[in-house]
Formats: C-alpha cells, sequence, structure tokens
C-alpha cells in the first residue's frame, strides 16, 4: 500500500512524506524508516479493511494518491484514500493499534497512547491537508483484533501550518531524509555540513523559482490548484 510513497523521489533523491514528519517535532525520538516496522503487514492489512468499510458511507475516488506540493518539490504524501463528502475532498488516514502482551500497541510496536500517538498522526494528516490543499481530512483509528473503528477526528486545513512549520520541515528534509540516500551515506561529518549548507540554499532558490512559475502559469490558489490536481488524477483513471 505504499509502493508509491516509496518511490516519491527528486530525480534519485527521496521526498519528505507526511509518514514519518512527526519525527521533525521530537528530537528525542529516533527517525525510523517504514520498512522496519514490526507490525508494518498488519498495519496494512487493517488500512485496506478500514477504508473498504469507510467507503460504505463515503464513495472512494482513490486510494493511495501521490500528491506533491506545487511549490515545494521536497514535500509530497500519499494519504491512504481520497473520498468525497458533501460535493467536496476529504483526504482519510487509518492508523491500526493492536492487542499485544495484555495492552493495546501502535504501528512502532510501542504502547498506545492516545494523547501522544493522535498529535502525531494528526500532525501527519495536517502535512498531507498543507500539501494538496485539500480543506478537510479525517484520522481513522481502527483495533486490527476487534475489527472496529476505535476512534475519529475530523480536522481543517491549517491556513497558518506553512508559515509555521516549513523551516522545521525543509531542516528536517535535509538533515534526515536526503542523508538517508546510499549514495551520501558514507559522506564525513565536515563534507555533510557543507553539503547541507549549499542544499539550503538550492531549497531557497528553487521554492523562490517555483512560486514565481506557479504564479504566471496558474490564476489560482495553491490550495484551489491542488485540489484540480486530485480531480484531474480521479477523472483520468479508469473504471
Amino acid at each position: 500500500m505504499r509502493d508509491s510513497e516509496n518511490d516519491m523521489t527528486i530525480g534519485s533523491w527521496k521526498r519528505l512524506t507526511a509518514s514519518r514528519i512527526f519525527f521533525a517535532y521530537e528530537a528525542d525520538k529516533e527517525y525510523v524508516r517504514s520498512k522496519v516496522l514490526p507490525n508494518k503487514w498488519k498495519s496494512l492489512c487493517a488500512e485496506r479493511h478500514a477504508v473498504e468499510e469507510f467507503a460504505k458511507c463515503h464513495p472512494v475516488l482513490k486510494l493511495d494518491v501521490l500528491m506533491l506540493h506545487p511549490v515545494h518539490f521536497w514535500a509530497g504524501c500519499v494519504p491512504d484514500a481520497v473520498v468525497v463528502e458533501g460535493g467536496k475532498l476529504l483526504l482519510v488516514e487509518v492508523k491500526a493499534v493492536f492487542w499485544e502482551n495484555e495492552e493495546w500497541r501502535n504501528e512502532m510496536g510501542d504502547v498506545y497512547d492516545p494523547v501522544s500517538d493522535h498529535q502525531d498522526w494528526l500532525r501527519q494528516l495536517q502535512f498531507s491537508l498543507w500539501v494538496s490543499g485539500v480543506a478537510e481530512g479525517e484520522l481513522v483509528v481502527w483495533e486490527f483484533e476487534t475489527d472496529k473503528v476505535a476512534n475519529k477526528i475530523r480536522i481543517s486545513r491549517d491556513a497558518d501550518f506553512e508559515r509555521d512549520n516549513l523551516h522545521l520541515l525543509q531542516e528536517f528534509f535535509l538533515h534526515e531524509v536526503f542523508f538517508h540516500n546510499v549514495s551520501v551515506k558514507s559522506y564525513k561529518r565536515s563534507a555533510k555540513g557543507r553539503l547541507t549548507a549549499a542544499l539550503r540554499h538550492l531549497l531557497l532558490q528553487q521554492t523562490a523559482t517555483n512560486a514565481t512559475d506557479f504564479q504566471k502559469k496558474n490564476r489560482c490558489s495553491l490550495e484551489t490548484f491542488g485540489q484540480r490536481q486530485i480531480w484531474g488524477l480521479i477523472e483520468s483513471r479508469p473504471t
């Protein structure tokens, strides 16, 4: 279910995706790549089943939509589903919890904490809303063993998300995502420092160029453009 997310690269470089952005906010947590998650396979199965259940009340238009931010080229997301509610797009993010050793655990194998886990997952959903331009999203917490919804939380896109988070996320991309690529893993710390400074400058230049090009080519907001892209992807896929 996450193959499209694994393919999210800039040329040969990986993009920053929503699935692990919450590590950017907590310095005491070690960045973990999705392939090492202990409950990954069960989580993917739960996501698919939860979306099927969700679809009984909401028509699912697309699964695993690859969305890229039209200006910040290093940012992308792959929500679990895109549905329509009242004629408007809604992103759906499913998180499964598992009953193990007499307690509920999350996909990372840690004890499930509704407060901190929901905060992390809602940050992920908010990132996806920022990337896509969609106005609302819903977090669905699914109990794997009982096959039921444990919680559902609806949020709206934060208009100040970019202003409040852009610098933090850019730095996280440079220090964590970029240097996970095989071709630069062996670089010495001093070389990584110089390369990070150069890349930071490149990001600023490219973002400014993308923003200028966007304004020239599109007579609409970033949010409207993102939603049009999604509708285009939906309408272009054979039924």
